[in-house]
This record gives structure tokens, C-alpha cells and sequence, in this order.
């Protein structure tokens, strides 16, 4: 998630790596990689990380009427 302090690392939300038409990701220093590959270079980058979409609140009877 967004909030926690850690995240797992991959190349997914790597800043060397960037994504390919494939799904596959291309490293600067290792080039094609599987988007769940890291390696010792990882470097974590905010931008490339979707959130989950929030859960839907449920109407109660009184906000219906």
C-alpha cells in the first residue's frame, strides 16, 4: 500500500526501470527483466506506484429516503 514505510522491491517501482510493450520492464544497467525482478540498484520511485482503488461505502436506508 501507499501508506506503509516498506514496500517490496521490484522492478516495477524501480527508477531505472521502465516498461515495455511486452509487460516486461527495461533495466538502465540490466536490460529486459521480469517486472517482479530487483536487484542491489533498486532505487524506490513514488510516481510509478498505482493505488488501489478505494472500497465503495455502503448506503444506509436513511441516506436513501
Amino acid at each position: 500500500m501507499l501508506t506503509e514505510k516498506r514496500c517490496e522491491k521490484r522492478c516495477e517501482y524501480c527508477a531505472w526501470a521502465d516498461k515495455t510493450a511486452g509487460g516486461d520492464m527495461l533495466c538502465y544497467y540490466h536490460g529486459p527483466v521480469d517486472k517482479d525482478n530487483s536487484c542491489r540498484r533498486y532505487k524506490y520511485d513514488p510516481f510509478k506506484r498505482v493505488p488501489e482503488r478505494p472500497a465503495e461505502l455502503k448506503k444506509t436506508e436513511i441516506e436513501t429516503l
